[in-house]
């Protein structure tokens, strides 16, 4: 019984010590899986940047790279700001790296600011993969390529001059977690169609179309009052459909002040470039008190005592005169629903005041 009870407890201890190494194997693979789905964002490496930095290089001496071209050409792309740049495997020489990099072996329209791959001559070493050690270098453009030499001296020389040296030319290709594209762009946004309406005692709406070649990052409406300075500055955030962008400026975000406001549009693009323009200043009135829906009233000027009068010539304008109760002294208001009134002459129904230049 005893002897019995003791297998039994050795058969439970080992269906424990089995699910505890299954445990421990299952957490190791979804260890595994977190780490190899992290993927490097890659870097936008502008060719007009890289091959710029590398003609302040030529000319120069490395000793301490001296021999090694793969190495020093991967580390001129962390130079100007790639520093995930890399070949995707483990690579012990040029030729190896470019079996792995190389996306094409065609001549014409290689990349500016691409990886140039070329065979080794029998001269040349072998590497443990079997091929002679290769050189690599990086494309400037017009058939160059800068590279460093077995003895640091950094040099742009031609790809055909490569070849004639028996390094006999494989193709190009771009490392990887590295976007290379060939010019920055120096272009800023381009703002335009500006318009302010739902303009009322409460608040107004800008609106613009708003373009630019390589993407925009934001657009923003930097608003204030005259009164007091910039105390009430607000950058507001304008809301986006394709390139149009549009934001309601309310005066409750502005301390509720009235009088004149300003707002400037600025738009940012992907590349930093800036541009801006001025959507104007308008005046917001204080709060319009209702006075009815309609009514009939005389309109006029307490400094002068004159009334304003309808002329009844073809030109339709009007003036001020003394009050001697003609019916074109008489104007009719409306009360519309955004709080305003409509002003028509009583003797002119279906003609409106207008305050043009007020």
């Amino acid at each position: 019984m005893k002897k019995e009870r003791i297998q039994k407890l050795n058969t439970e201890l080992k269906n424990m010590i089995s699910l505890r190494i299954i445990v421990c194997m299952i957490a190791a693979f979804m260890m595994s899986l977190t780490v190899n789905n992290v993927k490097a964002q890659a870097t936008t490496v502008y060719a007009d940047d890289l091959v710029g930095y590398l003609n302040g290089l030529v000319g120069t001496t490395n000793s301490s790279r001296a021999g090694y071209c793969l190495k020093w050409t991967f580390e001129q792309y962390k130079a100007v700001g790639a520093a995930e740049a890399k070949i995707g495997k483990a690579c012990n020489c040029a030729y190896e790296a470019g079996s792995y990099m190389i996306q094409s072996s065609s001549r014409d329209n290689i990349p500016r600011g691409a990886c140039v791959f070329f065979g080794g001559p029998s001269s040349q070493g072998t590497c443990s993969c079997g091929n002679h050690y290769g050189h690599v270098g990086i494309h400037m453009g017009n058939g160059y390529v800068v590279s460093i030499h077995g003895n640091g001296k950094i040099k742009n020389e031609k790809i055909s001059d490569w070849d004639s040296w028996g390094y006999k030319y494989r193709g190009w290709g771009i490392p990887k977690n590295v976007e290379l594209k060939e010019n920055r762009d120096n272009n800023p946004p381009q703002i335009s169609n500006i318009q302010v309406t739902e303009v009322s005692a409460g608040g107004y709406r800008v609106t613009c179309t708003v373009t630019d070649d390589c993407g925009l990052q934001r657009v923003e409406f930097p608003t204030w009052t005259t009164a007091n300075g910039q105390d009430d500055l607000i950058w507001h955030a304008a809301s986006g459909n394709g390139s149009t962008f549009s934001r309601y400026i309310s005066k409750d975000e502005h301390k509720g002040e009235i009088g004149d406001y300003v707002t400037h549009i600025y738009a940012w693009d992907n590349a930093g470039n800036q541009a801006s323009a001025d959507a104007g200043c308008r005046n917001l009135l204080g709060g319009m008190q209702n006075l009815g829906d309609s009514f009939l009233a005389v309109i006029q000027n307490r400094s002068a005592g004159t009334v304003l009068t309808q002329d009844q010539g073809n030109n339709m304008n009007v003036s001020g005169r003394a009050y001697d109760r003609d019916p074109f002294q008489m104007w009719y208001f409306t009360r519309k629903s955004n709080g305003t009134y409509k002003i028509e002459n009583a003797g002119y129904r279906g003609y409106c005041l207008d305050a043009f230049g007020a």
